[in-house]
């Protein structure tokens, strides 16, 4: 019989003996919180109500510690136990502790190594670790008086995961949702996903972050470029699948979006102007403008960018303004300015999609004297 069978077998024989006293449990309210259901890597909770063991109501009391009154954390992998909780505050009769299950040896990532590193041990209120299947449960017994003890249980088990994918902002944003990689539930984990494209089916590595720790919620945001063009598709490989698929057990989770279609568009010489006509001056009101045009069959949607630089190089100004020109047509792009200092400078302009994906014509540039 292998330890965990064991301590199993042993819990089984309190239950027993626990039932054999059912008219006095019976008295009692289930004082066993638990909470789950968990994963493999999970930190659990342990909440037990014994206000009889409140002995101090100026001092934080502790419970479980001894074999006299024990209270024991068990899987089908492990047991730790006597297991010390201390209360929650004075004079409360809560009593409160935490175990770190973690998990059996095994590669959950696909890289060729295990991912956990699983161990049991330690004495409590914190600081527990206990190995844990991947369909398992975890089960706590207290000895709350002579003859008197309760089991609370709670499955641990693994979960299947999903993706989603969406375009925001000029990239890829890729959710995955798998909380059995949660591996450390005090630090945020990371996981690997892939987008490709149907004019770059080879696609990107990208490493989605875990949104916070013990959260289960990874996101990876992939820049878009010329290469990743129609339909995006993202994927994810879960390793860590529930019963009765079997261990090493591969599912391959695809998300896809649309790129939305974009057409090179034409773009002159940036003009600067000011309304009463002439050199713009320092805290007047100019115009920065460029004319957009669309050799296309259909109509565009566009952002007009412009960048001033001073003399020496320095960008003193960034604006953008977002509009459409027709297919076949143009129209007139302006961007505000109001000069901070007299002097020679530069201005650049750009035409970008609407959503600042990706670059719709080459960009223009003209010289501008600011007056004193």
């Amino acid at each position: 019989m292998t330890h965990g069978a064991a301590a199993l077998a042993a819990l089984a024989a309190l239950a027993l003996a626990a039932a054999g006293q059912g008219a006095q449990q019976d008295a009692l309210a289930q004082p066993v919180s638990l909470g789950g259901p968990y994963t493999w890597t999970d930190l659990v909770v342990i909440t037990i109500r014994a206000p009889d063991w409140n002995t101090s109501p100026h001092s934080i009391d502790s419970i479980g510690g001894s074999e006299d009154r024990a209270v024991r954390v068990s899987t089908g992998k492990g047991s730790i136990g006597p297991y010390r909780l201390a209360e929650t505050g004075p004079d409360t009769g809560v009593f409160r502790g935490e175990v770190r299950l973690t998990g059996f040896a095994f590669d959950a990532d696909g890289d060729g190594r295990p991912d956990t590193a699983p161990r049991t041990g330690g004495s409590g209120p914190s600081g527990g670790l206990l190995e844990a299947g991947h369909d398992d449960a975890v089960t706590v017994s207290f000895e709350y008086s002579e003859g008197t003890v309760f089991l609370e249980s709670a499955p641990v088990s693994w979960s299947e995961g999903s993706i989603s994918a969406r375009i925001e902002a000029g990239h890829v944003l890729v959710d995955v949702w798998d909380p059995d990689m949660d591996l450390d539930p005090r630090a945020a984990d990371t996981v690997m996903v892939r987008v490709t494209s149907g004019s770059d089916l080879a696609g990107v590595s990208a490493r989605a972050t875990e949104t916070s720790e013990s959260s289960g919620a990874f996101v990876a945001s992939v820049p878009l470029d010329d290469r990743l063009a129609g339909e995006i598709e993202a994927s994810y490989a879960d390793r860590t699948l529930p019963a009765p698929a079997q261990l090493g057990s591969r599912l391959d989770l695809v998300a896809r979006a649309v790129r939305p279609h974009v057409m090179p568009l034409e773009l002159s010489a940036p003009l600067v102007s000011q309304e009463r006509g002439g050199v713009p001056h320092p805290g007047e009101q100019a115009w920065i403008s460029g004319i957009v045009g669309n050799p296309g069959p259909a109509e565009q949607r566009f952002a007009y960018v412009a960048q001033v630089r001073d003399a020496s190089g320095a960008v003193v100004h960034i604006g953008w303004v977002t509009a459409s020109v027709q297919a076949g047509s143009s129209v007139t792009a302006a961007v505000p300015w109001v000069p901070g200092g007299a002097g020679d400078h530069l201005v650049e302009t750009f035409v970008w999609a609407h959503d600042f994906a990706l670059a719709l014509s080459e960009p223009a540039s003209a010289p501008a004297r600011v007056g004193r």
